[in-house]
């Protein structure tokens, strides 16, 4: 299991392919119903093998924003709730007991710890680790900007008196949001996290708000997250075992492989739900990149799910030996593939390219994507035209994706002061009294042969109206410090998001440039700002759609990012697991609760 937070920024993997399923024979016996039940007569072990294909940069339990790294610490860390894998919109209760209880017009929400949870040492999980939790998050010296905005509308947390097991969160006003805070952050044990005391001694308010920027400068605080940023909380086994989770991770091999091993002790172990499963013993994170390597290693049962890349999952579904064995599905994404353009890009010295809107819109149409998809990316959900995804009821459907238009483009190229003075095939212009090529670099993971594919399709296409594009490659351990401090033209991403009403404020509101959100590309636009203020504020549900159709709207006329397409994923998970129901999230499965009846 997975849990998200409100909106969450990911560098996800672009991989697709298409298959049809063969019937298997010999070692299995299905159910009626779609394989959710299997009887298992061979071999291979209860425990689960999953490909990943690079280690998180950290496990730390606050400080990242990577796929794996969430998909690994949903398993050793928890959450009070979670969103519901098979119930969307809807919250699971993880180390909490029931659903958020609203109290006071909605302005508090009260929370039931379950009074079983316990951290692995036997000492119980209570409000005061919920409290340093929210401090934590909310430090202005801690390194987890994205999370610190969703404290905006939080004024304190308090523990019921005589109930160490209930929390409260008073809020200064409605927020669309504000019954999820339980989601925000893994709880974590202000024991071990805060041995000084020293984040208990100072109030929840100092830490919400304005009021945090004066902890900077005081002395414990520096001193407390120094130690709390220390990178070694996301490596060392003794900080990634700290969690109250039903796995714990038995080692990590570098660039190989990352055990995690089912806690015997589980508090929750015998409580009703997936949240609490830990049925496969061991579930193992194996690293593999190269497509030979993989498809070897499932054609010898030596993976059991894997993410393969589309000429990969092709050549797998001619294998009547991996069809025997495997079971290969491609489940629509809750995300979007866009490439975000750098808005801002003086923060880093680099030349503004697209800073001017005609630009971007110039780009947008001088790429043909439609046939693009269907070339290089058959099995795309559909064209994206917001950020939104289209099951969310936020979703604008009355968007139209920009058409392919080179001349249209080399129109705008032109009005926007770019020509080619040189006659070297490219534009150029003057700015700042300097010449400037009409050149960018575009950032990608090198992940798949569709990915490199359309990266040249790109470069020939823009090259037609005289703008150059230079490819680069960059791992995924590259990827974000390179973003973080805004060293790129332009990147290639995948952003999740959840059902949840949709927060705008993340990625596009102008407060959450820099460390404090994952606006990472610099948009500004004083009248979008206010909108998503007052979205997430609106009551009303008319008046609120009419205003995220309004942002949605300036946003793909804006184009702050290229809006490409919403993916599926392409998944082949070994035939023994019964349970194995695919959801758009990623990793598709519950891990946690993949089973071998025999």
């Amino acid at each position: 299991m997975t849990p998200k937070r409100f909106l969450t920024y990911l560098l996800l993997p672009l991989l697709w392919a298409c298959s049809e399923e063969k019937t298997p024979t010999g070692l299995y016996t299905p159910s009626d119903d779609a394989w959710t039940e299997v009887l298992y007569a061979g071999d291979l072990s209860d425990s689960v093998v999953v490909q990943i294909e690079s280690d998180p940069p950290s496990l730390h339990p606050t400080n990242g924003r990577t796929t794996y790294r969430d998909l690994i610490l949903g398993l050793t860390y928890q959450r009070l709730h979670f969103l519901d894998l098979t119930q969307p919109g809807n919250l699971y209760p993880s180390l909490a007991v029931g659903q958020p209880v609203p109290l006071r017009n909605d302005s508090t929400y009260s929370i039931t710890i379950h009074p079983d949870a316990v951290w692995p040492d036997g000492s119980p999980v209570t409000a005061k680790d919920v409290i340093f939790t929210i401090k934590a998050v909310g430090c202005p010296l801690t390194q987890n900007g994205p999370q610190k905005s969703y404290l905006e509308y939080l004024t304190d947390v308090r523990e019921e008196p005589g109930n160490p097991k209930v929390v409260h969160f008073d809020f200064r006003e409605y927020y669309m949001n504000n019954k999820n805070i339980s989601i925000l952050s893994y709880v974590l044990d202000a024991r071990k996290f805060d041995p000084e005391g020293t984040m208990a001694a100072i109030p929840v308010s100092e830490f919400l708000g304005e009021a945090a920027d004066k902890l900077a400068t005081d002395p414990g605080v520096v001193a407390w997250a120094a130690f709390f940023n220390d990178g070694k909380l996301g490596t060392d086994l003794e900080w990634l075992n700290a969690g109250s989770g039903p796995y714990r991770i038995l080692s990590w091999i570098p660039e190989q492989e990352i055990v995690l091993e089912r806690r015997a002790d589980y508090w929750g172990k015998d409580l009703p739900g997936y949240a609490h499963r830990a049925t496969p013993p061991r579930i193992i994170f194996r690293m593999i990149q190269e497509d030979a390597s993989l498809e070897l290693q499932i054609k010898e049962q030596r993976i059991d799910i894997a993410y393969p890349s589309v000429q990969s999952y092709q050549n797998l579904s001619e294998s009547e030996l991996v069809n025997t064995h495997y079971r290969m599905a491609r489940p629509s994404k809750t995300s979007i593939a866009v490439i975000a353009w750098n808005l801002r890009p003086e923060a880093s010295g680099r030349a503004p390219i697209f800073n001017d809107v005609r630009v971007r819109r110039a780009v947008a149409m001088a790429i043909p994507l439609d046939s693009m998809l269907v070339q290089h990316f058959p099995l795309a959900q559909q064209r994206a035209v917001s950020p939104v995804s289209p099951g969310n009821p936020d979703h604008n459907d009355t968007i139209r994706p920009i058409p392919h238009q080179p001349v249209m483009a080399a129109q705008l190229l032109k009005e926007a002061g770019w020509a080619d003075s040189d006659n070297n095939g490219y534009l150029d212009r003057v700015v700042n009294g300097a010449s400037v090529e009409l050149s960018f670099e575009l950032m990608f993971a090198p992940n798949s042969d569709a990915v490199t594919a359309i990266m040249n399709r790109m470069e020939q296409e823009l090259a037609k109206v005289g703008v150059r594009m230079v490819q680069k490659p960059a791992s995924m351990q590259e990827y974000l410090p390179l973003v973080s401090n805004h060293e790129f033209d332009a990147a290639l991403f995948a952003f999740g998001s959840s059902d949840l009403p949709y927060d705008f404020k993340q990625l596009f509101h102008s407060e959450s440039w820099g460390e404090q959100g994952s606006n990472l590309f610099g948009y500004r636009d004083q009248e979008v700002d206010g909108w998503i203020d007052e979205a997430r504020i609106e009551r009303d549900p008319a008046r609120r759609k009419d205003l995220v159709n309004r942002i949605q709207a300036r946003l793909y006329h804006d184009q702050p990012m290229l809006f490409f397409f919403h993916p599926r994923s392409e998944v082949i998970v070994h035939r023994r697991f019964s349970g194995a129901t695919f959801y758009p999230v990623t990793p598709h499965l519950i891990l946690n609760a993949m089973e071998v009846k025999r």
